[in-house]
């Protein structure tokens, strides 16, 4: 669990989101035709960011939206030892604030056909309609340099509410995650085992 030891978000970088998923903050159909009052220098900015040079001075961080756990998203993202770190905005803004290497913008991803990208932020937070289960949150740093992923500085003593056994998981592996938190001045008894049934 090299995230809470060495105390850090993962922010991979577009570029290396694409390699699970290609269509990840590609231009929407309606934008390889746009009106004609959409400025060209615009155009090509959005291009640039959109090819696969720009993608890899973008790094996001994912969350899931929900205070309901997913079997489906235990599935598809910690089906094998796997742990999820709940919190909440407040102390995730907190987190961001506190680190001022560098600005984060974050929002909410809009499933779903899209119209013409009015800016570049529009194409990081658009999905298709089938990841609309992921109910995703994502933070977004730019870079100055193209690199697979970046590493940001968290206190997870002030971030976290709860740290979640994934459900395939036995009590063992409950305690052993207890035991190493609390060893980095984690509460051990914020950590749960799901409350999903397999």
């Amino acid at each position: 669990m090299p995230l809470l030891e060495e105390r850090y978000l993962y922010f991979p970088s577009i570029d290396t989101l694409r390699k699970g998923e290609p269509r990840e903050a590609a231009l929407a159909e309606a934008s390889l035709n746009p009106p004609k009052a959409f400025g060209e220098k615009d155009m090509q900015n959005m291009r640039d960011f959109a090819s696969q040079e720009g993608a890899k001075y973008v790094f996001v961080c994912p969350f899931y939206l929900n205070e309901e756990e997913s079997m489906k998203m235990w599935k598809s993202h910690a089906k094998d030892k796997g742990i999820a770190i709940q919190t909440n905005f407040i102390k995730l803004r907190d987190a961001f604030v506190e680190n001022s290497e560098y600005t984060v913008g974050a929002g909410t991803i809009e499933y779903g056909s899209r119209n013409p990208e009015d800016n570049m932020y529009d194409l990081i937070v658009h999905k298709d309609t089938k990841f609309d289960f992921e109910k995703e949150f994502r933070a977004v740093i730019s870079g100055n340099t193209a690199t697979k992923a970046m590493s940001f500085k968290v206190d997870w003593a002030k971030v976290i509410e709860q740290i979640i056994i994934s459900p395939f998981e036995l009590e063992d592996f409950r305690q052993q995650v207890a035991q190493f938190v609390e060893k980095h001045g984690i509460p051990r008894t914020k950590v749960i085992h799901s409350h999903l049934k397999i």
